[in-house]
């Protein structure tokens, strides 16, 4: 079984330019293309959200390049499109990673579907736990001693200064090819 991105994933210019966009008062299309691959029966199709495609790089991941098999220790220094690749290789076995999960479970488009969403719920949970932390320190503030807030409040930074994964909308259809 083998999972093929479809989509160019040129993130060049970093995550926080996603190349475009549907919505908003003034679609961006400038990275809008159109992509096909033929199907067998039972191959599924997984369409995702910037949310969930930037949750599959190994950068985002915190995986360094040499952590994925590059000689270069610093995502800086690979050249774009050796970086391109290897990304793309990354986030294909990533994904087959995560949809074999339960290794037990039969495979469903909902099942794929669940996989996903899970799996960046897990990845970005540090993150989202030190927010909601520190709101709750932001409460308890004045009900603390002062070495105990500041201890606090510095382990919620330590985790907020460069946590795993990527907050962002996350959306995920998956359909299973059939014959009609």
């Amino acid at each position: 079984e083998k999972v093929t991105e479809l989509t160019t994933s040129d993130r060049t210019f970093g995550v926080r330019d996603a190349g475009g966009s549907l919505g908003g008062s003034q679609p961006d299309y400038r990275n809008l293309s159109l992509h096909f691959c033929l199907l067998e029966e039972g191959d599924y199709v997984i369409a995702v959200s910037d949310g969930v495609h930037d949750n599959l790089d190994p950068e985002i991941l915190k995986q360094r390049p040499i952590d994925i098999g590059l000689n270069e220790t610093d995502w800086k220094e690979v050249p774009n499109d050796t970086k391109n690749n290897a990304k793309r290789k990354f986030k294909e076995e990533k994904l087959n990673q995560i949809i074999h999960h339960y290794p037990d479970t039969d495979i469903s488009a909902k099942t794929i579907v669940n996989n996903v969403i899970e799996f960046i719920w897990n990845t970005t949970s540090d993150h989202r736990n030190a927010y909601e932390q520190g709101a709750q320190l932001q409460k308890d503030w004045d009900s603390l001693k002062p070495a105990d807030r500041e201890a606090e409040q510095a382990r919620i930074q330590a985790a907020l200064k460069d946590p795993a994964g990527k907050f962002d909308h996350v959306t995920c259809l998956c359909i299973k090819a059939a014959t009609i």
